[in-house]
């Protein structure tokens, strides 16, 4: 009976190591999920950031070619009436 008694006891002490391994790692896993977050958070931040700009860029863009191809269409009438 002693015996069996040592056993389990051996046993739940084991157990309640294990537990304590169990919330250590989960604490770290936490940690690294946070660490992961915020980098993604940062990065996804910086990308739309970037996407903004050429966005941007873009609109700038197609407001110039308009404005040529309006300046090219003036010149080729003028260069019409000029023949």
């Amino acid at each position: 009976m002693e015996e069996t008694l040592k056993l389990i006891l051996e046993k739940l002490n084991s157990m309640d190591l294990d537990i304590k391994d169990l919330k250590s790692d989960v604490t770290s896993l936490k940690k690294h999920v946070l660490t992961i977050e915020n980098k993604q958070n940062e990065d996804s931040k910086a990308l739309y950031d970037g996407y903004s700009q050429t966005l941007e860029n873009i609109i700038e863009i197609k407001k110039d070619i308009k404005d040529i191809k309006e300046t090219l269409n003036d010149h080729e009438i003028r260069l019409l009436n000029i023949t």
